[in-house]
């Protein structure tokens, strides 16, 4: 999208603008790719390290939620106080551009996307949430199955690869996470739920690689 901007761009500082973020969202497609051959080829003994330091979530957020409105032309409101935790940054910022533009692809035309951050008992929850149809009950476990490629009543054959949400559910898991997804005819949300220091749960899991 931003590519596509620069062509009808006609000032100058849009444009560097618009550029800096081509060359930031390819520098993050290739780690991507990289995460995302690993989670193709590697089993949970070998899976490579996330690299954990304090990271601002609210912060993070704010970044990305920035990037995709503008690329997007869509408002996106961020609400949720601040919140602080060991977590991979890196990692976290691509699982959320996935649900942000998951959100944005498969909502209603125009309508407000809204993020959320909400802590308790030492964990963080980041959501998402789009106005749009219902995803079916049955439907949502073939969401995170990688390749499965899932189309629903009102998604106007907008159907995915099957990529974005199985690696969004890697992050979270390998942050001794989770992701939930809740839909009805009104919105659907997905949210990740993970400890604020998932160190000392993964290094007591079998196999831990941190």
């Amino acid at each position: 999208m931003a590519v596509e901007l620069i062509g009808e761009a006609t000032d100058a500082h849009r444009v560097q603008m618009l550029a800096k973020i081509v060359e930031k969202q390819l520098g993050l497609m290739s780690r991507m790719v990289d995460d995302l051959l690993d989670t193709m080829i590697a089993d949970a003994s070998a899976t490579k390290s996330l690299e954990f330091a304090a990271t601002d979530m609210h912060a993070l957020s704010e970044e990305v939620i920035a990037n995709t409105a503008l690329t997007s032309h869509r408002e996106i409101r961020l609400s949720g106080g601040p919140a602080i935790g060991m977590w991979c940054e890196s990692a976290l910022r691509r699982a959320m551009e996935n649900l942000l533009n998951n959100a944005v692809k498969y909502s209603e035309e125009a309508s407000l996307i809204e993020a959320d951050i909400s802590t308790f008992d030492g964990r963080t929850v980041w959501k998402v949430t789009n106005k749009g149809n219902a995803i079916p009950e049955d439907q949502t476990e073939g969401l995170f199955q990688l390749f499965r490629r899932v189309e629903y009543v009102g998604s106007q054959g907008k159907i995915g690869w099957g990529i974005g949400l199985p690696y969004v559910r890697s992050v979270a898991e390998r942050h001794a996470g989770s992701v939930v997804v809740t839909s009805n005819a009104e919105e659907t949300s997905f949210a990740i739920d993970i400890p604020d220091d998932p160190r000392p749960i993964l290094a007591a899991a079998p196999h831990a690689t941190v």
